[in-house]
């Protein structure tokens, strides 16, 4: 999360930076219209496509055939409407990068292949960023030990109570 914010904010000053040169090159007002103009018509863009995908998407999702890949290949429709309402000529461009189907399919991919690794490795126990599984002690059935003996070695003993509402 402290990464996207990172870049987000360096996204903003470059932006910032951008509209400044091209603001003094082709003058405020006319850089103001080209902003907003972009926004419009990304937001159109953003919507038709939106539209044209979840109509495809909707006989799919009724008859529960939609796979993981197709709902992410969805989520990058909202982040470049939110590119193309950030203000500035960068965010634009990716923008309309993102819009690209074979660009929402390589970064699917991508985060796909990211996403499996990391839950691969909480899975097995590691953190995101391990590469070496943790040790793990092996204790044999007959040197289990009692529960007073578990709490003394540092193991977490929760105490409460429970009432079933499911049997009467």
């Amino acid at each position: 999360m402290g990464k996207m914010l990172l870049g987000l904010l360096g996204l903003f000053f470059v932006e910032i930076w951008v509209l400044i040169k091209v603001g003094a090159a082709i003058g405020a007002v006319t850089t103001l219209v080209l902003m907003v103009v972009a926004a419009v018509l990304g937001a159109q863009l953003v919507r038709s496509q939106g539209i044209m995908a979840l109509l495809k998407l909707q006989p799919r999702l009724q008859a529960g055939e939609v796979s993981p890949t197709e709902l992410l290949q969805g989520i990058w429709l909202p982040v470049a409407g939110f590119l193309f309402i950030f203000p500035g000529f960068i965010s634009d461009l990716l923008a309309l990068v993102l819009l690209q189907p074979l660009v929402r399919k390589a970064l699917t991919a991508w985060v796909l292949s990211r996403g499996v690794r990391l839950f691969s490795n909480l899975s097995a126990g590691r953190s995101p960023r391990s590469a070496t599984p943790p040790p793990f002690e092996r204790v044999e059935p007959d040197q289990r030990a009692a529960p007073s003996d578990r709490n003394a070695r540092g193991g977490t003993t929760i105490e409460g109570e429970f009432e079933r509402k499911d049997q009467e």
